[in-house]
Order: C-alpha cells, then structure tokens, then sequence
C-alpha cells in the first residue's frame, strides 16, 4: 500500500506538471528531461522484474505451506482410547469437542490467512505486470518524442502523456481503496484469532486445578513403574492445546504404551472422585505388548491397588502367555484370585459372542 501512495504522489505531481506544460505550451526545452526519464523507466523496469521474481518466490514459499500446513491431531488421543477399548462419559466427551472444534478453528483461519497473502501477492505480482506493461508503451512513447521531436509534435505527445497519467492516477486511486478494504478484513481476522487464542489461555486457567490432579496422578504412576518420574504436559500454542508425554527411557516402544497406561490410570482416579463416573477402566492386550514383565506385574499392582482404593475396577484383557507369573509373585499379588473370565481355544462355551481367542 506504501508503494501505491507513493506512486500516488508521483503520479499527481506528473499531472500538474503536464497539465501546466500544456496549458502554457510554447516549445518545450525537455528534451533532457525525457531522455532522463526514459533511461529512469529502464532502471525501474529492472526493479520491478526483481521484485515480481521475489514475490513470485513467496507465493510459492506460501502455497506449500498451505500444503503441509495442519495442526497436531487431537483425534489422535481420541483414536488410542478407542483402540484400548476406553468409554468416555458424556460431559468429557462434550469437553474434547469443544477442544476439537477450538483447534480446527484456529487452523482454519491460519490456512485462510495464507490463501488471502496468495490472493495479495498474487495481485502484487499482477500489478507489477501491468505496470511493466505501462512502462514499456512510456517508454516506448519517450523514446519516439526523443526521436522524432517537433513542438507541435511534442504538444499532442504532451496531451497523450497527461491523458496517460489521469488514467493511470485513477487506477491507482481504485486499488488503493480495493487494499484498504482488504488490510480491514486482515485486521479483523487477526482481531477474531487473537481473541480465540485469549480465551483458550483463560480457559486453561481456570481448568488448572483439574489438568493439574491429572499430571500429579500421571508423575506418581510413573515413578511406580520405573522409579523415575515423568512429564505430562498440557500447553497452549498459536495452533491450539498441546499434549506430550515424557517418560524414561522414552525410545522403547513398551515405555510408550506404559505412558498411556500411565494417562488412563491418572484420568481414571480424577474421575472417581466425580459423581457421575463410568467406575471402570479397561485395557486390551495390545498396550502390554513390548513391554518388560516387571512392568507389566507393577503396572497391574498398580491399578489393582488404585481401583480398590477409588472405588473402581480395573479390566486388563491379556493373554496367559504374557502373564508375568513370577513378577506377581514377587510381589506377593496371587494373580488367579483376580481371574474373572477366562477365555480358551478349545471349547465353545469358551468363545465370546461365537468368537474364539
């Protein structure tokens, strides 16, 4: 907008001078003048091209953000309390949403941000080409006043130049307004993220108490596992909320699954001090996979002795052959007394819903 007001001025002051060359023609002594202007024309011809090139390299650098622009996933966590079999009360559930559709909206008017930039460079780059164009014929048109010269001459050429820059002023004056209105509708959509944003810290304040008893819950399960604590950390950036987890010895797999163990039993405990709680928490096989038997033993001590004291129970679906029988027993938990369904291979009364395990 800077240049277009600059050129703004220019073009008014060419005005003046021309409407005055013409309104007082006699012989014109601007031979000098033009030859000046045209080799001027030429400098910022070059300039313009350099900087429609720079513009161009940035529409690019802007469309392949586009496309790899996306926000952490928070379906993610969402997916993996499905796949262990995790059932959500209602009002949680509203909560995830409400953190969902915060994050896609933030996203979104990221993405919007960068198309309208694409839309605005672009259209940069357009005028550039236009101007190049105007350029051009100007100096075209100098060129041919300097060749042919004449003052009858120079005069229709003189009128021709002032009918240019009239037509040229008022173009500008159109895009001018066009670029006010959209630097308004930018400002307003900076205006709306930032109040998002400003609501979503606010937010997090106030649900500090409850994030707070979950990390406390998570350090202690993790230090139960490993003797060495862990991190849950629950933020807030320009893109939305943000969970991690770190753990010991973080690059195992199994240690892994131990952190979401770790999550579930955390919420789990929270939860049961509710009224309206689902009083259970079930984990498949699957999170046990990878994971070192003295692990598996303590992670099972663990929940047992949570959900005895939370009031509760806790669902470990695994299979017997990864039962860690000499960790429990060192531990002094006789794990048969804890066997509620056993599900076999080799009888159907042994199935669950016709299926064999």
């Amino acid at each position: 907008m800077a240049d277009l007001e600059n050129e703004r001025v220019r073009l008014s002051s060419e005005r003046e001078r021309l409407e005055a060359q013409v309104a007082n023609f006699k012989v014109v002594p601007e031979y000098r003048a033009v030859e000046t202007a045209a080799r001027n024309l030429t400098r910022r011809m070059r300039e313009l091209a350099n900087e429609s090139s720079i513009l161009s390299q940035m529409i690019e650098k802007y469309e392949l953000q586009m496309e790899t622009e996306s926000a952490e996933d928070l379906n993610k966590v969402r997916q993996i309390y499905a796949d262990v079999g995790l059932l959500f009360p209602d009002r949680l559930n509203r909560e995830l949403e409400q953190v969902l559709e915060f994050h896609t909206t933030v996203t979104r008017h990221r993405r919007e941000y960068l198309s309208n930039e694409i839309i605005r460079l672009r259209s940069q780059v357009d005028q550039i080409q236009l101007q190049l164009s105007r350029l051009d014929t100007e100096r075209s048109e100098q060129m041919q006043l300097l060749s042919d010269g004449g003052a009858v001459e120079e005069l229709g050429n003189l009128q021709f130049r002032l009918g240019r820059t009239l037509e040229r002023l008022h173009e500008t004056d159109k895009k001018l307004a066009g670029l006010e209105t959209v630097a308004i509708d930018e400002a307003t959509i900076a205006s709306d993220r930032q109040a998002l944003l400003s609501r979503a810290v606010i937010d997090r304040a106030e649900r500090r108490p409850r994030w707070s008893a979950v990390i406390a819950k998570f350090v202690e399960a993790t230090d139960h596992l490993y003797e060495e604590s862990g991190a849950l950390n629950f933020g807030l950036n320009e893109n939305g909320f943000t969970f991690e987890t770190k753990m010991p010895r973080q690059r195992s797999g199994g240690v892994e699954n131990m952190a979401i163990f770790a999550y579930d039993l955390a919420l789990t405990q929270v939860w049961s001090t509710r009224e309206n709680h689902p009083a259970f928490l079930i984990h498949d096989s699957i999170l046990y996979e990878g994971v070192d038997e003295r692990q598996i033993a303590l992670a099972l001590q663990y929940a047992m002795t949570k959900g005895e004291a939370c009031g509760f129970q806790y669902l470990a679906l695994i299979n017997s052959d990864n039962i860690p029988r000499a960790d429990l027993a060192e531990l002094g938990l006789n794990w048969r007394n804890h066997v509620r369904l056993e599900l076999k291979d080799d009888d159907p009364a042994h199935t669950l819903l016709g299926y064999r395990f």
